[in-house]
């Protein structure tokens, strides 16, 4: 990764509960029980692996996005977040 701030890079490691304002628990809870419990880890995940997790939506992967936008990252692929 390049461009990082120090503080996108300090988030890295955290879990992922810090972006929780931005979605559901329901969404948490459905991260978590996949094995996604770092921010690292779920910008390493795709898009397509995310809608693969039964209730989860194109709703709560925009909301994901969201999140991850607010804090400074932007996925690059075909779900650029808005």
């Amino acid at each position: 990764m390049t461009n990082l701030t120090f503080e996108m890079a300090q988030l890295l490691d955290e879990p992922i509960q810090v972006l929780e304002p931005y979605f559901e628990q329901r969404v948490l809870n459905a991260l978590e029980n996949h094995g996604i419990l770092y921010i690292k880890q779920l910008l390493n995940t795709t898009p397509e692996e995310l809608m693969a997790i039964p209730n989860f939506g194109q709703n709560s992967l925009e909301k994901i996005y969201k999140g991850l936008a607010a804090h400074g990252f932007v996925k690059t692929d075909k779900y650029k977040t808005p």
